[in-house]
């Protein structure tokens, strides 16, 4: 029995298959880059495309896209392809966010104290929607792992990291709730003490 298919219906079928061949390319890679087996500006240059690529398809869908993690799960690739899910939710290649600078260490302390700052701001100016605020915490967590010598004890990057993840699992026109808002906020503040307590002692 042949099986007629709407234009919407296609539509989704396609764009479902792009996201599925994103996230089954993106995983060897990720393995190759943590193995060693490619170079980093290799790896970056291909993660950034195939993030680039997931992040224009998924905005660009309608309700239909229940989000990144459902999606995997409904294709069982929640638990084989962990490294894919882990890199789309932080929307960053792995060298963005743990590379090195070649700046002075002054000029890049300055700007990671300031990408907190500028968040922090954000916020407190009621800007809340999902498409303002990513690009925000993205700066946060990219000029933090500029940063060399940040003590084990300063976890102010890895939950700015797991704030990625819950941005990325939104669409660009939602906006956190008033709680999640309040939380933000005490945690960039968090992260902007906690940051300048590890300078001070550096």
């Amino acid at each position: 029995m042949e099986v007629t298919l709407s234009p919407e219906e296609k539509s989704i079928f396609e764009n479902e298959a792009i996201i599925y061949s994103i996230i089954r390319t993106l995983e060897p890679l990720e393995k190759a880059y943590l193995n060693e087996k490619i170079s980093e500006d290799e790896y970056h240059t291909l993660c950034k495309r195939l993030i680039n690529q997931y992040k224009t398809i998924s905005d660009s869908l309608d309700q239909s896209y229940p989000g990144l993690l459902p999606f995997m799960q409904k294709y069982q690739l929640d638990t084989s392809c962990r490294l894919a899910l882990k890199r789309l939710q932080v929307g960053m290649t792995a060298a963005e966010i743990h590379g090195g600078s070649d700046a002075p260490q002054m000029s890049v302390i300055i700007n990671a104290t300031q990408s907190l700052i500028t968040a922090n701001n954000a916020l407190q100016l009621n800007i809340t929607t999902v498409d303002q605020l990513q690009p925000l915490i993205q700066e946060v967590v990219t000029c933090l792992g500029r940063v060399k010598g940040v003590p084990a004890s300063f976890t102010g990057s890895a939950k700015m990291q797991d704030w990625l993840r819950t941005l990325s699992s939104m669409r660009a026109y939602d906006s956190l709730s008033e709680e999640q808002g309040r939380q933000l906020e005490f945690d960039i503040d968090q992260a902007y003490r906690d940051f300048k307590q590890c300078m001070d002692r550096s």
